[in-house]
């Protein structure tokens, strides 16, 4: 995928990668403008709302898989889940140092304009210390998730689903349990979702070998610290922050050139933030009065003008009332439901 948008596209950098490795490369783009049309094609394949914008792009793959008579894929899916490829498994070793300084942080970057453009240090920051107080598993629940419990009246409602993904590691290490919830709900329920949905409705089957059972095993059986661990003197002067898939990595290194393997974490999202800040308000208004049911319209007015004017990034907050929006319309006029729902 060539993302049209400087802090997004990976372009150049997989083009170096498969001259490396030796393989056929060809680049399928997604410009933010396609974003709307794309959106309401994408939403009406699926059977329940999906607010991940990295379905847009993984949609456009799987478009361009079935056009060239690919009918099987294999995909990377799993690895970040068994062996700490998001920055938040670290984080939540770090949660007692980053409490002692969460105020001054926070003043710190509600100082500085919001840039809207790829994952960026500075949202990652704002993200982090947004719920560096709470505890396990709502911590995790809001670095990984759109909205603040509280801002939808949905605590209570998530509460045993928490509880219940999270009890299978309830006394390993912050990092292991975090690693538990992102297999259980977010690998299961978000990114398997995602990519079933994408590949089948272009008849294109998708293997996952890092899921074969020995593997997630094996990944089990591996500790924590082989995993993750803080950026060595190297990284830390080219601004690296985390070290994720610290095994896996070694183990690539014969087969995977180092550039690669030290670029920093990317996400494989849309750029929905960009497109959401130059939507006229007018424009996101029938969004604002379809999801009232569940997000208050004041409040969400608000969401909009402060991602646009540039002193918030909410481009997960809006993505998700974007997605079920349009989610609704594809579904003939479904009725609003409720959060129990």
């Amino acid at each position: 995928m060539s993302i049209r948008t400087p802090t997004f596209d990976e372009g150049p950098h997989a083009r170096s990668a498969a001259a490396a490795i030796g393989t056929f490369h060809q680049q399928i783009p997604l410009e933010a403008p396609h974003i709307e049309a794309l959106s309401a094609r994408v939403f009406a394949h699926m059977d329940e709302p999906l607010a991940d914008s990295s379905l847009l792009p993984t949609w456009l793959l799987m478009d361009a898989v079935a056009r060239s008579g690919i009918k099987c894929v294999l995909s990377g899916d799993g690895a970040d889940e068994l062996f700490a490829g998001y920055p938040t498994t670290l984080a939540h070793r770090l949660v007692p140092l980053l409490r002692v300084g969460s105020s001054a942080a926070r003043r710190m970057l509600s100082r500085r304009r919001v840039q809207q453009g790829g994952v960026s240090k500075d949202y990652m920051a704002r993200r982090l210390f947004e719920a560096v107080h709470e505890d396990f598993p709502w911590r995790h629940q809001t670095w990984m998730g759109a909205w603040l419990p509280e801002e939808l009246g949905a605590r209570q409602a998530l509460d045993g689903l928490l509880a219940d993904a999270a009890y299978g590691a309830r006394d390993a290490d912050p990092a292991s349990r975090a690693l538990h919830l992102d297999q259980r709900l977010y690998l299961a329920d978000g990114v398997l979702v995602k990519v079933d949905r994408a590949s089948m409705a272009h008849g294109v089957e998708v293997r996952s070998p890092f899921l074969d059972h020995r593997v997630v095993e094996l990944a089990a059986d591996i500790g924590i610290d082989h995993k993750v661990g803080l950026p060595g003197a190297r990284s830390l002067a080219r601004g690296g922050v985390f070290r994720g898939k610290r095994v896996l990595k070694t183990a690539a290194a014969p087969l995977v050139p180092e550039f690669t393997r030290r670029r920093p974490k990317k996400g494989f999202g849309a750029p929905v933030g960009p497109w959401l800040a130059t939507q006229a308000p007018s424009a996101l208004e029938p969004m604002v009065e379809a999801v009232a049911d569940l997000v208050p319209p004041d409040r969400l007015r608000v969401v909009i003008r402060e991602h646009q004017m540039g002193l918030a990034d909410h481009r997960r907050r809006l993505w998700s009332c974007w997605t079920l929006h349009r989610w609704r319309e594809s579904e003939w006029g479904r009725a609003p439901c409720s959060v129990d729902d």
